[in-house]
């Protein structure tokens, strides 16, 4: 009887903690954007997003908050433009995903390597979609800073 019960306790405990289909998939889906920065290809990066993604990045200027709508395409560019001996490095610290039917949101926490010291944090909040059976990501909230290092 005690094995039966500790069989129950450990099956529901195991349960509520994995990862659905969907949470999974997005997982794969972020992954594969983060592998195109570290990986400076350009396609690698484009590939996970909608075709009318929304980019925008916060940062402080003049000690103000300021939120910029930015051209997705142009940074994807200027990644892949980074040279091998920047041995620039993108290092996902943590990964949070919801999924609630068609919608998700994935929340990025992020450090950024160049020339094999650390240069900047961040956190990227994207919110995805799921388009004819794929997970897209349709908007990419970036901000960054090398203060922001002190708190991941």
């Amino acid at each position: 009887m005690k094995n039966v019960f500790l069989f129950i306790c450990l099956s529901v405990f195991s349960c509520s903690y994995a990862q659905s289909g969907d949470e999974v998939a997005v997982e794969r889906v972020v992954n594969f954007f983060y592998d195109g920065i570290n990986e400076r290809d350009a396609n690698k990066m484009i590939l996970p997003f909608s075709e009318n993604v929304s980019y925008q990045n916060v940062s402080i200027v003049d000690g103000k908050k300021v939120v910029r709508t930015a051209d997705l395409n142009k940074l994807i560019q200027e990644i892949a433009a980074i040279e091998d001996k920047a041995k620039t490095k993108l290092e996902v610290v943590t990964l949070k995903i919801n999924v609630n039917g068609f919608i998700a949101n994935a929340w990025v926490s992020y450090k950024f390597y160049q020339f094999g010291a650390l240069h900047q944090c961040g956190e990227n909040a994207l919110q995805l979609t799921k388009e004819d059976g794929e997970w897209k990501i349709i908007s990419m909230l970036d901000e960054h800073s090398r203060e922001a290092c002190l708190t991941i």
